[in-house]
């Protein structure tokens, strides 16, 4: 920008007022990634795909997304939130669903986590018809 306003006009002090002026702005602050050191995690090394996922929420353009990145293969995938996060999630309580991190994820979104009872599938019964029903789409299409 430095170099560009110098070819149209000059004026002692021109730097300066450039950098104030970029300093001053609103928006470039918004845009700017923050450059703090974040404390290292040493991950333990996957070894094969989608054995271990990175989940996060972001904001963009008023909207809420999801983005989920394997470790293994960097692999990403970015869900627009339509409805916003929902207020209650509802799993069977197996082992994907039954970690203590992914509970409190979820409570420090404000979701509300519930589980149905052990050995009971029924009372989690809409998931369970869309997995019947996903399982034989997805058999007729092999």
């Amino acid at each position: 920008m430095k170099q560009l306003a110098r070819r149209i006009v000059y004026w002692f002090g021109l730097n300066k007022d450039v950098e104030d002026y970029v300093k001053a702005c609103v928006i470039c602050h918004q845009m700017t990634a923050i450059s703090k050191k974040a404390p290292y995690s040493r991950w333990i090394p996957t070894t094969k795909p989608f054995s271990r996922i990175h989940a996060d929420f972001f904001h963009f353009d008023r909207k809420v997304f999801l983005v989920v990145v394997d470790s293994f293969t960097k692999w990403i995938e970015l869900e627009y939130m339509r409805f916003g996060l929902p207020d209650v999630v509802v799993t069977d309580g197996g082992p994907p669903f039954n970690s203590d991190k992914f509970v409190t994820f979820l409570e420090n979104q404000g979701i509300l986590v519930m589980k149905s009872p052990p050995y009971h599938p029924e009372s989690n019964g809409q998931a369970e018809r869309t997995v019947r029903g996903s399982d034989k789409k997805i058999k007729k299409k092999e």
